[in-house]
């Protein structure tokens, strides 16, 4: 496996790793409705854009 294709793999892991927390935030947040659960969903949502952005630079 070359380099590239490593750490696209690695970068989609961490994609599709803060989409499932992104999700999971966003139903403890409409359950509890605590501004901080909201923040946590937003919050991995973009770290998941700038992990993919990146991710599709360097490839």
């Amino acid at each position: 496996m070359s380099q590239s294709t490593y750490w696209f793999a690695v970068g989609m892991l961490c994609v599709i790793g803060s989409a499932i927390t992104a999700f999971g935030e966003w139903r403890t947040y409409r359950r509890s409705r605590q501004n901080s659960h909201l923040w946590g969903a937003c919050s991995m949502l973009l770290l998941g854009l700038l992990v993919a952005s990146f991710g599709l630079v360097a490839h």
